[in-house]
C-alpha cells in the first residue's frame, strides 16, 4: 500500500558513494560466484544526495542483484560499472552489465508487477516483483528510474537523484518543511548562476 509507504519515508543527507560500496562489500561473495567484477566510478569521492537511504538502499541492492544475476549465464569475466555523475543540482547513478540484456519486446513491460519476461522464466529466483518495487520506491522518493538494454550485450539502469548543498550535508533528517526549503534553496541557487539573482533572496 502507498500510503502505509509513505509512513515509513524518512528523508535524510545520504552519502551515495558510501552506500554503493556498503552494498558492493555484502554483494561480494554473488559477484565471485558470476565471475563479475564491479568497477565505481566518480569524479567526486563524497557524493550526498536528498533520499531515505534504507529504502535507496533496497532500489540499489535490486539494480545491483539483477545485473550480477542475468551476468551470470555469460561465460568469462563480466564488468560491472557503476558510474556516478553530478550534473549541476542532480546526480546521475548508472547501473552498467554486459548480461544477457532485455528483449526489445518484453522492454515495456518490465516495471509491471509479477513480469518476469523471457529472461526470468529462465531463472528460477526471479518474482517480477524486483524492478515493479524500485519504480514504486522512486516514485515515492521523487527520482527517476530509466534503462536502455539490448538482447545479449547488456543493460543499463539510470537513477537521478537530487543534490544537496554542501552547507546542507550534515543534516541527518529532514522535515517536510526543510525538504521544501532545501528544493526552494537548490532552485535558487540555480536560478542565481544564470540570472545574477540571490540564491537566498527568496527563502523563507
Amino acid at each position: 500500500r502507498s500510503d502505509a509507504f509513505e509512513k515509513d519515508l524518512m528523508v535524510e543527507s545520504v552519502d551515495l558513494i558510501r552506500l554503493i560500496q556498503e552494498i558492493l562489500a555484502e554483494v561480494q561473495p554473488e559477484c565471485e560466484l558470476a565471475s563479475v567484477e564491479p568497477v565505481v566510478v566518480s569524479e567526486q569521492s563524497e557524493v550526498f544526495i536528498i533520499s531515505d537511504r534504507k529504502w535507496l538502499k533496497v532500489c540499489i541492492e535490486q539494480l545491483i542483484s539483477n545485473a550480477i544475476k542475468y551476468s551470470r549465464l555469460k561465460e568469462g569475466i563480466k564488468k560491472l560499472e557503476i558510474l556516478i555523475e553530478q550534473r549541476q543540482s542532480a546526480v546521475f547513478l548508472h547501473i552498467k552489465d554486459t548480461g544477457l540484456g532485455i528483449p526489445a519486446y518484453d522492454q515495456s513491460r518490465i516495471f509491471d508487477p509479477f513480469f518476469t519476461g523471457e529472461n526470468g522464466r529462465t531463472n528460477a529466483f526471479s518474482s517480477g516483483l524486483g524492478l515493479y518495487l524500485c519504480k514504486k520506491i522512486c516514485s515515492q522518493l521523487d527520482h527517476k528510474l530509466t534503462f536502455t538494454s539490448e538482447h545479449q550485450k547488456g543493460t543499463c539502469f539510470t537513477l537521478q537523484l537530487k543534490v544537496i548543498s554542501k552547507n546542507l550535508q550534515n543534516c541527518k533528517v529532514f522535515s517536510f518543511y526543510e525538504v521544501c526549503f532545501v528544493s526552494l534553496y537548490r532552485y535558487n541557487e540555480e536560478k542565481s548562476r544564470v540570472g545574477g539573482m540571490s540564491a537566498t533572496s527568496t527563502a523563507y
